[in-house]
């Protein structure tokens, strides 16, 4: 019986597809058909139109377009980002590579003037390269250990200072400088949050306007904006044609004006003549040579200027060679050296007066941080405990909210079943008033029908008393009991009317005339001659009597038979009415019965149909969930692999830093070394010093020995070997320290390259990682639905062009909450498309 309901189903869809498919909707697709899964008519109302907007595939491939190419200028500018980061952060590890290198050799200055560790105090520690960079002292403590090194080494001894006013001055000028260049300082990060702001607000801008131009290039938005804009195109550029040919008759016009005013009295164009020529020529050629003579006069008294010049130069030289031979007595000895030295010690001791109370004042600075750190903590606690009180009340309430929806949605169905429960039950009543009606016709027709069979029953048998009950009983609707009781109410009203009637006939017969007489005979003597006639063969009184009793008997039956085919013929009547209003009910009935039977089987061809949808909805459902599974599992399986990758990269992590471990110790290990070997520099140094110093003793020696050389003839072979064995030794100890140089050069490279290879590749590396994590991130997040942030979007809403998942659209429509999620605008069935992503 299904398969016979379905093919009639079937060819009725095909015989009407015909028709309907030509201004319908065409059937929407699944967007996951990519994954094996069967197309899932999304709209099937017959009643919905095409929507009006035909050109909505290429307007929504040009939003993607320019969705993407705005993607692709924030890339650009985040990798731009990244580069100039890059750059500062190698830039600041250079500067602090100088910054090392020059404390480095700061502290071999002063390791020169101070040698021994018991001098140095607590502050070599301080002072000295650390061998450990997150054990690195602060700025501030480190300046504080180079003054007081500075001033025990000025204390110690006066006479290797530097004069005290010099450096008084130079500290001020300093100082002076710094303030200045804090208050540059202050100004210029005033200025680059300005600019910072007036970027970001360009920045925004110039997105805006990318935009902008985005959409301007758009056609799809142009005839969506401007549905006129060819025509607009058009007159626009015929406007500009014809401004391009006013200025083009404009600039002929002032040409020909132009040629008008160069034309002589006499209407021929002007000629100049050979003469003005020469002339002009003449005078051009003595320009010229006054501006040769003046460029050769200029040449000379350049080339006197940069005689003067270059002597001038010589002498500063000289004289700065004086100033720099300056004996360190005569420093010593000047005032401006006592003076800078009594200031020198005052700003010690008030750089010591201001290193204690900026320590007192970074202690209360710790305090008043530890504080603020225990007063956030403590109020972010509390802050955390009452949201997390405030989301157990909001997820309570979305739980209460859940459920009175839930029971909403139980009484709302139950309160539809009861009305169509409700419904079934006024129709099955009033069918049966319908059919009461029904029956009390025909009750009424059955009983007039009994009465006249009675009728005939008794003119049959010639019963005039029942005859008579019978015609006087009329059909009503009432029950035997009540026939019984009228029956006898009758009966005694039957007997009292006999009773009347027979005191009227004794009174009667009792007063009864002579006329009444004859005319009672006459009518007896008619009897009588019908009775003569009817008995003329007749010989015996019995049979006579027998005969009129016969006769009697058949003249009353069919007196009778007579009177009760005119009842009944007159019940007929009445009954012709009764019975064709009722049967006018019974056919409207009927036709009603049969209008609910085609409702019902309308009902259950679309029942059926409905099934046949429900069975092609579950059955694309177990396909899409076998084809989730499989992406389950496809899923698991790349979980699995990026898992062991995973774990591969933090094996390799683990070598790395193993690598970066042992690389700090070979950092560590050079970093010794090249202190070794700047101790061995600074002793090559000295003993350079030395050689230098027995040097110029020697060459002294030697500018006296040739001085003597005349007397002293004998010594003359003794001194020259002597001066071959110094310059002998001068030369190799030269080597010595050349070779010493070299070898800590290397050593600082191969440091520097070691921490930088050390730190700047990981820092890098992870940068450059996070930043691509980031934008990676970025990027999914704008491909990702709006409304769950799990899926991507693949369906769009054609009514405000917001795009989501498939399953968050289809849990609205399926739930009737069909109001956008993003801007709460109502659609319809039809509105739902699929999003394709190229």
């Amino acid at each position: 019986m299904h398969q016979a309901l379905k093919r009639p189903l079937s060819a009725l869809d095909g015989s009407s597809s015909g028709d309907a498919t030509s201004t319908k909707r065409p059937t929407l697709t699944s967007t996951h058909s990519s994954n094996g899964v069967a197309d899932i008519p999304l709209a099937t109302d017959a009643e919905e139109d095409e929507p009006a907007y035909k050109g909505l595939e290429a307007f929504r491939k040009e939003a993607i377009y320019r969705r993407l190419l705005e993607a692709r200028r924030d890339l650009a500018r985040a990798e731009q980002r990244a580069a100039s980061l890059t750059q500062s952060w190698e830039h600041s590890q250079r500067i602090a590579q100088d910054w090392q290198l020059l404390w480095t050799l700061l502290v071999e200055d002063l390791t020169k003037f101070q040698p021994s560790a018991e001098e140095w105090g607590s502050e070599r520690e301080v002072l000295l390269p650390p061998t450990d960079h997150n054990q690195l002292a602060p700025v501030q403590v480190r300046c504080d250990a180079v003054h007081s090194v500075l001033k025990r080494i000025a204390a110690r001894d006066p006479r290797n200072g530097i004069e005290a006013a010099s450096i008084s001055s130079r500290a001020d000028a300093l100082a002076a400088e710094s303030a200045q260049l804090r208050v540059q300082l202050s100004s210029a990060l005033l200025e680059g949050k300005r600019l910072s702001t007036q970027l970001s607000e360009l920045q925004l801008s110039l997105q805006r306007a990318e935009k902008r131009a985005d959409r301007l290039a758009s056609l799809s938005v142009r005839r969506v904006e401007r549905p006129n804009w060819e025509e607009e195109e058009r007159r626009r550029q015929a406007a500009e044609d014809a401004q391009a040919r006013a200025e083009a008759d404009r600039v002929a016009a002032e040409a020909q004006h132009h040629q008008d005013n160069q034309v002589v009295p006499n209407g021929l164009p002007g000629v100049i003549s050979q003469h003005e020529l020469d002339a002009e020529r003449e005078a051009h050629s003595a320009e010229v040579s006054e501006a040769l003579a003046e460029a050769m006069m200029r040449l000379d008294e350049a080339d006197n200027l940069r005689t003067e010049l270059t002597s001038t130069r010589e002498t500063a030289e000289e004289l700065r060679a004086e100033l720099e031979r300056v004996p360190d007595e005569r420093v010593l000895a000047s005032v401006l050296y006592r003076d800078l030295h009594s200031h020198f010690t005052t700003a010690s001791e008030e750089a010591e007066r201001l290193g204690k109370s900026l320590a007192t004042v970074e202690a209360e600075n710790l305090t008043l941080r530890e504080q603020l750190l225990d007063q956030s903590t403590s109020s972010n606690d509390a802050a955390s405990a009452q949201i997390d009180e405030l989301q157990t009340l909001l997820k309570g309430n979305e739980a209460d909210v859940a459920r009175l929806r839930g029971q909403r949605d139980d009484l709302q169905a139950e309160l539809t079943e009861r009305r169509q429960r409700d419904g079934v039950k006024s129709s099955q009543h009033e069918e049966m008033k319908e059919l009461l009606n029904a029956r009390e016709a025909r009750i009424q027709t059955l009983r007039s029908e009994v009465r006249r069979v009675h009728m005939i029953i008794a003119a049959r048998a010639g019963d005039t008393e029942a005859f008579q009950k019978a015609k006087a009983r009329e059909p009503s609707d009432e029950d035997d009991v009540a026939l019984i009781e009228e029956l006898q109410g009758r009966l005694k009203a039957a007997e009292q009317t006999s009773a009347d009637l027979r005191r009227q006939l004794e009174a009667r017969s009792s007063s009864t005339t002579e006329e009444e007489m004859l005319v009672r005979a006459s009518a007896l003597q008619g009897e009588l001659d019908a009775l003569r006639s009817l008995l003329d063969g007749a010989g015996d009184g019995d049979v006579v009597k027998r005969k009129l009793e016969e006769q009697e008997r058949a003249t009353t039956s069919i007196r009778l038979e007579l009177d009760a085919s005119s009842e009944a013929t007159k019940a007929l009547c009445d009954e012709v009415d009764r019975l064709s209003a009722a049967f006018a009910d019974t056919e409207k009935l009927a036709a009603k019965n049969v209008h609910d039977v085609a409702k019902l089987e309308d009902k259950m061809l679309r029942l059926t149909t409905e099934k046949s949808k429900a069975d092609n909805k579950y059955f694309a459902a177990m396909r899409a969930k076998d084809a989730l599974d499989n992406e389950r599992r496809t899923a698991l399986r790349t979980a699995e692999r990026q898992t062991k990758a995973l774990e591969r990269y933090a094996e390799a992590e683990k070598v790395l830093s193993a690598q970066l471990v042992a690389a700090e110790k070979e950092a560590a290990v050079r970093k010794r070394a090249i202190e070794d070997q700047t101790t061995k520099l600074i002793e090559a140094d000295r003993e350079a010093r030395l050689l230098r110093v027995r040097e110029q003793d020697a060459l002294k020696a030697k500018q006296h020995a040739e001085a003597r050389l005349a007397a002293l003839f004998p010594q003359q072979a003794e001194d020259a070997r002597s001066a071959a064995r110094e310059l002998e030794q001068r030369q190799r100890l030269e080597r010595q320290l050349e070779r010493a140089q070299r070898e800590k050069a290397e050593a600082l490279a191969a440091a520097a390259a070691a921490a930088a290879a050390a730190t700047g590749t990981n820092r890098g590396r992870r940068s450059s990682t996070a930043d691509t994590g980031m934008q990676v991130d970025y990027l999914n997040s704008l491909l990702r639905c709006s409304a769950c942030n799990d899926r991507y979007r693949n369906t769009i809403l054609v009514k405000c062009l917001h795009t989501f998942c498939e399953e968050c659209v289809n849990a609205r429509v399926q739930t009737r909450q069909r109001k956008c999620p993003h801007c709460a605008a109502a659609f319809a069935t039809s509105d739902v498309q699929p999003l394709y992503l190229q």
